[in-house]
């Protein structure tokens, strides 16, 4: 995963939201959060930035 990848959050971003289709969004930035494990930064379609572990999103299109 990289910034710039397009990728998909299978659980709702937040509590009010109806839909229960993946959350898609743009990955802005990585942080190491451990030895082996990363957060990355995302922007959801919505407008909504949120930090995430990296292994539960879902890489739908890599910007390579």
């Amino acid at each position: 995963m990289k910034v710039g990848d397009l990728v998909y959050y299978d659980a709702p971003v937040h509590d009010d939201m109806e839909t229960h289709s993946p959350a898609m969004g743009i990955v802005l930035k990585l942080s190491r959060t451990g030895h082996t494990t990363k957060s990355a930064q995302v922007l959801f379609t919505q407008g909504e930035v949120a930090w995430f572990d990296t292994q539960v999103l879902r890489v739908a299109h890599a910007n390579r």
